[in-house]
């Protein structure tokens, strides 16, 4: 179950999905204004604009850059075109990876590597060993890692590459959390070489909090790996709204700068708040923050104060007591702790 059910239940304040503090920018309110003129008319279906601003801006051919309705079709996209008999992922991970495969692929393995939690589920090396044993079609990484904010250490991931490129492994970084991490200027994208298997995931809805839009771009080693996304996607899947979006946020990536200083300091205070409620909070360079307390049933508690937040028992490597909360602003997050203390009666 993702996070961001502000239907089923009545939430003020949601922290259960992870996108950036601040209100939806002026230039996004703008775009949408702008995009009604080009509602009658049916978006460019090649997304060349965008693909080619997004080019620029990471000094990539557009023609190795792929649009889709959000980063989770290009993660269907992916899997689709690949129809891998072997998936290896990181335990815990993102569960919409898991999703993608079993919704279309009865016959694909999923091989997982087991993060410690005695590390703070940081990934460490012993993943070349099994990539090695395993020899999976398709690696996936999430940068920093979801649920838990750990940035994947550079150094370990040109490794993880070279080992990819020379067993020729497929290999997508999903990186839609790195803007808003304190690895931010830590990115592969400038790093991918035409001869490997590389996608390099990425998507506004995080950095400029706009999940309700539905716009992400993969970034992919060479053509043929972008086309073979792209065949798997709709026509049209990129609305002139998600488009118009896109270009906007493009031409703004300082408000991502400004987001990131409000999340540094935030996630600093949150860690600290829930360590003196005895609450073990893990070490997290991202916009979240993944925690562990004996009490089963908070997320329901916190639900009294309107306050939504993720509860992670559905992930494996998890289990019943792990949550993960995002980090809003100061003021919504004064209201998490003042709920939690409640709640746990304090």
């Amino acid at each position: 179950m993702h996070g961001g059910d502000i239907y089923s239940n009545k939430v003020e304040h949601d922290f259960s999905v992870n996108i950036s503090p601040g209100p939806m920018p002026q230039f996004v309110r703008e775009a949408l204004v702008a995009a009604i003129d080009k509602a009658g008319t049916y978006p460019d279906i090649l997304n060349q604009d965008i693909r080619e601003k997004t080019g620029r801006i990471f000094n990539i051919d557009s023609q190795k850059i792929v649009y889709g309705n959000g980063a989770s079709e290009i993660i269907m996209g992916l899997i689709n075109g690949l129809r891998p008999d072997r998936v290896m992922v990181t335990a815990p991970c993102f569960t919409g990876y898991e999703n993608a495969i079993n919704a279309g692929l009865d016959h694909c393995q999923i091989s997982y590597y087991d993060l410690d939690e005695k590390n703070d589920f940081a990934l460490d090396a012993g993943i070349l060993d099994e990539i090695k044993k395993v020899r999976p079609e398709l690696v996936i990484l999430t940068n920093p890692n979801n649920p838990n904010g750990r940035l994947v250490d550079f150094d370990l991931l040109k490794e993880i590459v070279g080992l990819c490129r020379k067993l020729s492994i497929y290999l997508l970084i999903d990186e839609c959390f790195l803007p808003l991490s304190r690895g931010w200027d830590k990115s592969f994208a400038g790093s991918i070489k035409e001869e490997d298997k590389i996608i390099i995931l990425r998507a506004f809805t995080k950095s400029f909090g706009v999940p309700g839009v539905r716009i992400g771009y993969g970034l992919c080693s060479n053509a043929d790996l972008c086309q073979l996304i792209r065949n798997h996607l709709p026509e049209w899947n990129i609305s002139v709204f998600a488009s118009g979006v896109a270009d906007a946020c493009l031409d703004n990536l300082d408000y991502v700068k400004e987001q990131r200083e409000i999340i540094d300091r935030e996630r600093e205070f949150l860690s600290n708040e829930l360590k003196k409620e005895g609450i073990k909070a893990y070490i997290s360079d991202a916009n979240y923050i993944l925690f562990y307390t004996d009490d089963l049933n908070l997320k329901e508690k916190l639900l009294k104060d309107k306050i939504l937040i993720r509860d992670c028992s559905d992930i494996r490597g998890l289990h019943r007591g792990f949550y993960r909360i995002a980090v809003r602003g100061h003021q919504e997050n004064i209201a998490l702790v003042s709920a939690l203390k409640k709640a746990i009666g304090h």
